[in-house]
């Protein structure tokens, strides 16, 4: 075991997001992720994931995660959460709460799969 906790990494990247640096988000992933919310037509790898994330974040700017639990050992890591954001042209305020569980390898996420549902 290398001495990272995975689930540290995983607060931190919350962190970045919540203080808008999607940049420093990002370090989370590493280059050939696969995130399996990721639409199809989508780039592989970062690109794809980059591409998913600025358009959510031009959709929804400011938006913030909560983690309401978060578990892990070794080089996996699950998480219970909610953004809260509010959307760009029609200013409705959401909740989307959701599940993910991410697979690490040397302190980035190699894979991620997710269930989420928006709540309001």
């Amino acid at each position: 075991m290398s001495g990272i906790d995975n689930r540290d990494v995983l607060r931190r990247a919350i962190e970045n997001w919540n203080a808008g640096s999607l940049d420093a988000y990002l370090e989370l992933y590493a280059p050939n992720v696969v995130l399996h919310t990721v639409p199809p037509d989508f780039p592989p790898g970062i690109e794809g994931v980059r591409k998913m994330y600025s358009g959510m974040w031009s959709s929804y700017p400011g938006s913030t995660i909560e983690i309401d639990d978060l578990f892990g050992e070794g080089d996996q890591v699950a998480c219970r959460y909610k953004v809260h954001a509010t959307h760009q042209t029609t200013h409705e305020e959401v909740t989307f709460a959701g599940i993910t569980i991410l697979h690490f390898s040397d302190g980035k996420c190699v894979e991620r799969w997710d269930i989420d549902r928006k709540e309001k």
